[in-house]
């Protein structure tokens, strides 16, 4: 006969717990996060030398909640990490990164049933990402100060907008010179999808 699910328990408050999930720590939380970049095949998950998956971000996370119980990572605790990194002068946009990467550990773990709930997490306010756009006639000053070789890689990034990595891995084959068009493919993009550049 099939064992039954076990059930959520019940804290004196009314929450409901996950079976076991006051053993799931910090740890257990980041293992699966990787678990789940790897398998989606996502770019920005490198190895150390050792073979342990790394992410930048996920650094100072380790740093703050090492050994954490994931129930006793609450909203107050984050507010802590967060005043942590802005006193060692992090950017807020930095501290996104790991936030956000803190909010997909625990989201992982809700939908596999780990944990029933997450704390809420509030992102630090950023400036607008546009502000460091470059006008036309500051592309041309800059243009003037750059050396040879990273003229024309600017000037191929300024007018497409194509990203520095998927710059320096275009082919030959890729470039049709005289319908002034560049072909990158699926799995050459951030988003994975292929795009033609004119």
């Amino acid at each position: 006969m099939p064992r039954p699910q076990q059930c959520y328990k019940l804290k004196a408050n009314g929450e409901l717990i996950a079976p076991n999930a006051r053993k799931i720590s910090h740890e257990d939380l980041r293992k699966n996060f990787f678990l789940n970049y790897k398998t989606k095949g996502r770019k920005s998950l490198r190895s150390r030398k050792d073979g342990t998956p790394y992410l930048s971000n996920i650094r100072h996370l380790d740093n703050f909640f090492k050994q954490w119980k994931a129930l006793n990572i609450t909203a107050d605790a984050v507010r802590r990490f967060v005043d942590k990194r802005q006193n060692a002068g992090a950017s807020d946009a930095s501290i996104n990164r790991a936030l956000a990467a803190l909010k997909s550990m625990f989201r992982l773990a809700i939908q596999d049933g780990k944990i029933k709930n997450a704390p809420h997490i509030e992102l630090c306010k950023e400036p607008n990402a546009r502000g460091g756009v470059l006008d036309y006639g500051a592309f041309k000053k800059l243009l003037t100060e750059l050396p040879g070789y990273l003229r024309g890689p600017v000037t191929l990034a300024f007018h497409t907008g194509m990203r520095l990595g998927e710059i320096a891995g275009l082919k030959r084959n890729q470039v049709d010179l005289k319908a002034r068009t560049i072909r990158l493919n699926a799995g050459e993009t951030k988003n994975d999808e292929g795009g033609l550049f004119r």
